[in-house]
């Protein structure tokens, strides 16, 4: 499907059907068709990454079209994309390598237990609720974890 959505890109923007917004909408319908293949990409700064190449990326429409084949503008296009992977990759291990051993464990028993209260996460981790406030309040701040729903919510765990 990676690959399918490089080619429908190269597509859409060799058909050319609007008069101005073409590589816009490209871009979306990429994202689109990505994110039905796997909802991680929507987490992915690929139209960030093509803005930091939009050079290259007019360079590589150009080079596919006069070749009369999409392969340099597909080549880019999973370049931009892995680019983007290795850029969260990054800013996720930098997270996670900065992470206590007790923020882990926070992590796995919210991950295992979405409901989980401070008072049984200070049961389970073996440190005082204020402990764990200050630890949670840390996950929320690196971006780790999320409330959602308030008091009676449950945890979103981004990463780990």
């Amino acid at each position: 499907m990676v690959l399918q959505s490089c080619i429908f890109h190269y597509e859409f923007e060799f058909i050319h059907p609007f008069s101005d917004g073409n590589g816009r909408m490209g871009r979306l319908w990429q994202s689109v068709m990505l994110h039905a293949y796997n909802p991680l990409f929507s987490s992915l700064p690929i139209e960030s990454i093509v803005r930091d190449h939009q050079q290259e990326y007019y360079k590589a429409l150009e080079d596919a079209t006069s070749l009369g084949e999409s392969t340099p503008f597909i080549e880019f296009m999973l370049e931009m994309i892995l680019e983007s992977i290795i850029k969260v990759g990054k800013e996720v291990g930098n997270k996670v390598g900065n992470l206590t051993e007790n923020q882990m464990t926070i992590i796995q028993i919210m991950k295992d237990n979405s409901k989980a209260s401070a008072k049984l996460l200070s049961e389970e981790v073996g440190i005082s609720v204020r402990k764990i406030e200050e630890n949670i309040a840390k996950l929320k701040k690196l971006g780790m974890i999320e409330r959602v729903g308030g008091t009676r919510g449950h945890w979103e765990v981004k990463y780990g």
